[in-house]
């Protein structure tokens, strides 16, 4: 469906080179463009900045209903409830979770995703994809794999990657599926299929470096075979020690920094002023139930630990090769039209009830810091799903997803 071509002037462009004062126009086909075009609509937005939409670079999308960890919660038995509780979602439960996941990310100015499915979530993985199309955002969806299904799922390596081929063409990314694994990594079968899916450009999404490793540490001898080279999206990184930071930045990989959970789940950050020191290429993620899915939140943390200001952490995630071979995340002519208006004044501080305006492939989605979708029977459906689930598995959630909700009234 075609979306009304609009311009937007007087607005300053957050950039990977800063604020600039240029005219902006939406295209019919919900794309960016810097070229003067023919118009339906002008909109002077004189003392707002555009910002182009977040990339939520780690997440889990089927927990939504998933409670906070509390400070009485180790990190085993906050993931032994997830596993709890999403391991008997039915297949409308599971729907109704990640639609509500899909309005908190809107709500926090995020349109791209890169979602781990667990493996038991995975059965449901053309229906995270159907719905995540129908709120406009992108999904890069991955699979994790264990030490019982690696070696069954690798030993074809043209037959697997020609079903990844598949699911691209489907869905219509670019790069429709990374591969999150989980497996025995001492397997020469296995570093030679994540060899193979580099080389054919897939990203290994991956939870290396999430807790302590063995001696052995399996992270750096893949990363000095250069097994895992420039297509590496590291996710954590908590336990990162000085030559795999060295590693990570000779190959060319990048870190998603998951703050929130980190703090939440471990007590622990990883050692971001050397990751700002070596200068390697950082992204974002909320991580699942164990965060908010405010993606504000991670980025003020990460300026109080490193006393780098809200501004400058954007332009560096904006230089993210990734962003750019992806073709999302930045106001670029050609690029999808995911941008959102927020004033001036608020740049340093921002938080989601900042959002003014929000687009998604030039669809207006936000307008007035309200939704511009009915979403009260998104939240019924979803607080049903939640009591089911609570039923099932005898875990009270009640509490936190009421405050979940209340997060979000403010757009209503």
């Amino acid at each position: 469906m075609k979306n009304p071509s609009l311009q937007i002037k007087n607005a300053k462009l957050f950039t990977e080179n800063g604020l600039i004062k240029k005219k902006i126009y939406l295209t019919s086909d919900g794309l960016i463009s810097f070229k003067k075009i023919d118009v339906e609509g002008i909109l002077d937005a004189h003392g707002w900045v555009i910002f182009p939409n977040f990339v939520n670079a780690h997440t889990h999308l089927n927990e939504a209903f998933c409670p906070l960890p509390t400070d009485k919660d180790s990190r085993d038995l906050w993931v032994n409830q997830v596993y709890a509780l999403t391991s008997v979602m039915d297949k409308k439960v599971h729907e109704n979770a990640v639609t509500f996941f899909c309005l908190e990310m809107i709500s926090s100015g995020m349109s791209y995703v890169f979602s781990q499915e667990l493996n038991f979530a995975t059965k449901y993985f053309g229906n995270t994809l159907d719905i995540l199309n129908k709120f406009g955002l992108k999904g890069v969806i991955s699979k994790d794999y264990t030490d019982l299904d690696t070696l069954e799922h690798f030993k074809n390596r043209e037959k697997f990657l020609h079903s990844l081929q598949q699911i691209e063409k489907k869905y219509c990314r670019k790069i429709a599926l990374a591969i999150g694994l989980i497996g025995n990594l001492k397997l020469e079968e296995s570093w030679q299929m994540l060899k193979y899916l580099q080389d054919n450009g897939y990203y290994i999404h991956t939870h290396l470096a999430e807790r302590p490793q063995t001696k052995s540490r399996e992270l750096q001898i893949l990363l000095a075979k250069g097994i895992l080279n420039k297509n590496l999206l590291l996710s954590h990184g908590i336990y990162l020690n000085n030559l795999e930071l060295a590693l990570i930045k000779k190959n060319g990989g990048l870190l998603c920094l998951n703050l929130t959970s980190n703090k939440n789940l471990v007590k622990k950050l990883p050692p971001l002023k050397k990751i700002v020191n070596k200068d390697i290429p950082i992204l974002f993620g909320t991580d699942g139930g164990a965060s908010y899915t405010d993606f504000f939140l991670e980025l003020n943390l990460f300026g109080s630990s490193t006393k780098m200001k809200i501004i400058d952490i954007e332009k560096k995630i904006l230089h993210n090769s990734l962003l750019k071979s992806l073709k999302i995340g930045r106001l670029s002519e050609g690029y999808p039209a995911d941008i959102f208006l927020v004033e001036e004044s608020h740049i340093e501080n921002l938080r989601p009830n900042n959002i003014r305006m929000m687009w998604i492939d030039g669809k207006i989605v936000i307008s007035d810091y309200k939704f511009t979708m009915d979403v009260i029977g998104m939240f019924k459906n979803a607080s049903s799903s939640m009591k089911t689930l609570s039923k099932k598995t005898g875990i009270y959630l009640q509490t936190d997803f009421n405050e979940r909700i209340e997060r979000l009234k403010f757009r209503i």
